[in-house]
């Protein structure tokens, strides 16, 4: 299932922007990534209006290093 989420928190180029995931729900953690690492997102329950459509508010919570 692909859609759209909002990130919050994390590197600054991803601050307030939307992203394209491939979620497997809300309850799932999404990883991204960034660098030499991954930026890892939880759903925190609440939701934000953007261009007309409701999109779930992911936050980020950990990073980890690609392993080597």
């Amino acid at each position: 299932m692909t859609t759209f989420v909002l990130l919050d928190g994390g590197p600054h180029e991803f601050l307030g922007t939307s992203y394209r995931v491939d979620a497997g729900g809300l309850e799932s953690r999404i990883k991204i990534a960034h660098g030499n690492g991954y930026e890892h997102y939880t759903h925190n329950g609440t939701f934000r209006v953007l261009d007309g459509e409701q999109l779930p508010v992911f936050v980020w919570c950990d990073r980890t290093r690609i392993a080597e």
